[in-house]
């Protein structure tokens, strides 16, 4: 899989923070000014800005009960074009509309939780974007409503995930590199290894086998630096069960194994 380029998210951004911040400012004045109309609807909401046959219709001011806003576009009474809303909470969405919803390029910033910049359908992010988190973390790839499909999951720590995702967390078949070094390639499910796969060390020694809710576990191969390995029966990360460990001068260790040592053969 291939880590998608977006370089052209950075001028959208800085282009639509430019934009924020102008719409910001006017959000505050809700007095008409030469031109516009106030229209209050039945809902509590309050309208100041251009008007066509009643209904709000070019540039102009909504303001919600519960103290929201948006400033922007409108077309036939509803939001459409590019705008600016803002929840009572200081979360925003500053990007396109359609029909009422964001749809077309934005940026959610989701105060205190997550921030997506990309695109959007039917009111959440859908297709390419980016996703980051207030504690460094970071996922770019492929969104639908809001969700992970596939792509590339970066943590604050420096460990880098590629593959698919079941919404949040690595979820099939994918690679997880650690900052350590160590790579692993396989099965993942809910964020862990879980079925077959391969974990290589960054000092050279390899586990191919079975893993279980991120731990070895079930069948598998370990080959170590010095050339020895073992063949057998793993459980939480260790050699335990039956196995043969066979050294690197080929002398051969053949029995039951217990917390990585040979009890009987």
């Amino acid at each position: 899989m291939k880590v998608m380029k977006i370089h052209w998210y950075v001028c959208f951004v800085v282009s639509m923070t430019v934009v924020a911040s102008l719409l910001a400012e006017e959000a505050g004045n809700m007095e008409p000014n030469p031109g516009e109309e106030q229209i209050r609807h039945k809902d509590g909401r309050l309208y100041v800005g251009e008007v066509r046959k009643g209904l709000m219709h070019g540039q102009g001011r909504l303001r919600y009960p519960d103290g929201g806003y948006y400033v922007g576009a409108f077309a036939q009474g509803m939001r459409e074009g590019k705008g600016l809303h803002t929840w009572a909470d200081g979360s925003t969405y500053k990007g396109e509309f359609v029909r009422d919803k964001s749809e077309g390029q934005g940026v959610l910033d989701m105060k205190g939780v997550f921030a997506i910049t990309g695109n959007f359908k039917n009111g959440a992010a859908h297709g390419k974007g980016v996703k980051n988190y207030p504690n460094g973390d970071r996922f770019e790839g492929i969104f639908r409503g809001n969700l992970h499909i596939e792509g590339v999951y970066t943590w604050a720590n420096g460990d880098v995930y590629v593959g698919p995702h079941d919404g949040h967390l690595p979820h099939g078949e994918g690679k997880r590199t650690f900052a350590n070094g160590d790579v692993y390639t396989g099965s993942f499910k809910r964020g862990r290894m879980h079925g077959e796969g391969t974990y290589s060390y960054a000092e050279g020694a390899k586990y191919k086998g079975q893993f279980v809710k991120g731990v070895m576990e079930g069948k598998g191969t370990m080959l170590y630096t010095d050339r020895s390995r073992y063949i057998g029966d793993f459980k939480n990360d260790q050699m335990h069960g039956k196995g043969v460990f066979i050294q690197s001068n080929g002398v051969r260790l053949e029995g039951e194994f217990q917390n990585g040592v040979l009890i009987g053969e």
